[in-house]
């Protein structure tokens, strides 16, 4: 047992808080990623980018040169792409990430006194002028 704990020892040596807070960003990153792809019919997207992942592995491991230049070019232009194709699933996420409870205000704002009645006094004085008017209240 003493020499599992020995060599577990050096190990935590060269690990930094940055190195596990990265890891935890990474892990999270992956699984919103995974949920978001689960939840839209672009599966067979998914399939595809893990297949060309793997193949780009293994040009590197090759030393396949000319393909890891294409895919290392290639790569802003189909992130952009990306982009285009899935600009309303990504819109929509978006909207549910703002509209989530970590993004809402903790209070509710009531309309002040003052601002009630200067609304009322211009209503009134509208009205008596027979003049029409929109109205728009947050």
């Amino acid at each position: 047992m003493s020499d599992v704990l020995a060599n577990i020892e050096p190990f935590w040596d060269h690990i930094r808080l940055a190195d596990l807070l990265d890891i935890g960003v990474v892990a999270c990153l992956v699984y919103l990623g995974l949920l978001w792809f689960c939840e839209r019919a672009s599966r067979s997207v998914v399939i595809l980018m893990v297949l060309v992942s793997v193949l780009y592995v293994v040009a590197i491991w090759l030393e396949m040169y000319l393909t890891t230049m294409m895919f290392q070019f290639g790569f802003i232009g189909v992130s952009l792409a990306l982009v285009v194709v899935f600009q309303q699933d990504i819109r929509h996420g978006f909207e549910r990430v703002a509209a989530s409870r970590w993004f809402r205000r903790s209070y509710e704002a009531e309309p002040s006194l003052s601002s009630v009645d200067t609304l009322a006094e211009a209503i009134s004085i509208l009205a008596g002028e027979r003049v029409g008017a929109l109205i728009v209240l947050p």
